[in-house]
């Protein structure tokens, strides 16, 4: 339901997974499509992970 929201535009996301098991199929359907950006990150600490959504979702009010 989450990969519908987003293909139909009602919704942004920024999602992390581990190597195993990898990436679940709906995400990998969309990075495959165009819908979805994939990008190859070291661990991230909370603040930093904070910072990436702000840069990629926008600023929170």
């Amino acid at each position: 339901m989450l990969t519908e929201l987003v293909q139909a535009g009602w919704a942004k996301v920024v999602a992390a997974c581990v190597p195993r098991p990898g990436v679940p199929a709906p995400l990998l359907r969309m990075w495959h499509e165009g819908t979805a950006e994939w990008f190859d990150l070291e661990p991230l600490t909370a603040e930093q992970g904070h910072e990436l959504c702000e840069a990629l979702l926008g600023e929170s009010s």
